[in-house]
Formats: C-alpha cells, sequence, structure tokens
C-alpha cells in the first residue's frame, strides 16, 4: 500500500463483483479449466459489520479460485448493503477490491496514513465453511480500486 513502506507488496487477492457466483465459476471452469469453491456469508450486528460508518447487514456468495498465490474472489450480494452491489450499480461486473493479507488489521490500520483512504466497511465474518477473521475495506485510494485488509483466524 502505497504511504506504508515494506507492509504489503503484492495482494493475496483479486476481488470482482458479479451478477452470479455461479455463472462465473462456470465460465472459468469452460474457459481456462479452473475450478473454485463457493462460500456464503452473511454480515450484521451479530459481526459488528459497518457499511460506510453504519450498522448494516448483508448476505453473500463468494466464490474464490486459487491461483498461484492469489485468491480471485467473486462477491454476488445476495441482499443487503455491502461495496460489490455499488459496484455492480455503478460500472457493472469487475474489478472491486486489492485484498491484502495481514497478521493484525488493528495494528495496520494503525500505520497507515489517515489521509491513505476512507473506511467503507469493515467487520468480523464467518463463511459456511469455517473461514473467520476480520477485515476492512478503504475507499478513496488514488484512483484504484478498494483495498482490502484482512486477517485470517488460524
Amino acid at each position: 500500500m502505497a504511504g506504508v513502506p515494506g507492509k504489503l507488496s503484492m495482494p493475496n487477492q483479486i476481488g470482482f463483483a458479479v451478477n452470479s457466483v455461479d455463472a462465473t465459476l462456470q465460465h472459468y471452469r469452460d474457459k481456462f479449466g479452473l475450478t473454485g469453491t463457493v462460500q456464503h456469508a452473511e454480515l450484521n450486528e451479530r459481526c459488528a459489520y459497518r457499511y460506510r460508518g453504519k450498522p448494516a447487514q448483508c448476505v453473500l456468495k463468494i466464490g474464490v479460485i486459487a491461483l498461484e498465490g492469489v485468491d480471485l474472489e467473486f462477491i454476488e450480494v445476495i441482499e443487503g448493503e455491502h461495496p460489490a452491489r455499488d459496484h455492480l450499480q455503478s460500472y457493472g461486473e469487475g474489478v472491486n477490491h486489492l485484498g491484502f493479507f495481514v497478521e493484525d488489521v488493528a495494528a495496520m490500520l494503525r500505520e497507515i496514513p489517515p489521509s491513505f483512504g476512507d473506511i467503507a466497511i469493515e467487520g468480523t465474518f464467518e463463511t459456511d465453511t469455517g473461514v473467520r477473521g476480520r477485515f476492512v475495506y478503504l475507499e478513496n485510494v488514488a484512483g484504484g480500486p478498494m483495498y482490502e485488509v484482512m486477517a485470517l483466524e488460524k
């Protein structure tokens, strides 16, 4: 991340806003022979989900293709408020965020200058496949997509 020398390098994840996870995964399977997994997550008050500074909720269907050290993450918003839904409404399907895995989200946020970007969403999550962690999406980042900073629980 610019402004935080030595903290992040290549993204661990490229996040896409999509209309249909199933159709997207089928496309990658047909065109490239790649297979992925599907997860579901519900973000709400239980996980301290905040959308643009206010408590919110959403239900997501997430497809993930692991590709040589970088996950392609496809997000379908089933209901509620999420930046992937905003992206679809404004731009259609496409890259919504770059994701970076860190050990400690709070520590990383303390090291990022306030001018770096604004918090769009934040909270904790647990998918139906047992993946858990904490995340923050930063927006208004120097002309690029949102950045997600995420710490996975082990």
